[in-house]
């Protein structure tokens, strides 16, 4: 697009698009951010914890980190993701104790899956 046109569509655009348009442009990385962030805890969402895990056999769990969850027994990891006091290194460390219970070699989409979604 030449200059010329590009000021003439922004001079017709009234203050409202004007401020959203720039507000696009100006926050565009964190708004992709944002978007990839929604994504993977949708993803997460979709992870399965098994019923009968054992939290204590998890390594690199912090003790308090494993009473939240035995005590909230999530039915994913998203769940685990938003119990308050679980970060997101001990749903890292959990999401690699799924795989290699599951026989992963590290391929994502092979852990399992819910299906009641």
């Amino acid at each position: 697009m030449n200059g010329g046109r590009f000021r003439a569509i922004w001079e017709g655009l009234g203050r409202e698009s004007r401020r959203y348009v720039l507000a696009e442009i100006k926050y565009r990385e964190y708004f992709e951010r944002e978007h990839r962030q929604v994504a993977h805890l949708r993803m997460a969402d979709r992870v399965a914890i098994p019923e009968d895990i054992s939290y204590a056999g998890v390594s690199h769990l912090t003790a308090e980190v494993r009473q939240r969850l035995e005590r909230i027994r999530p039915r994913t990891l998203g769940q685990a993701s938003r119990i308050s006091g679980v970060t997101p290194a001990a749903i890292a460390v959990l999401e690699v104790h799924l795989r290699k219970r599951s026989g992963e070699s590290g391929r994502r989409e092979r852990v399992p899956v819910r299906d009641d979604e």
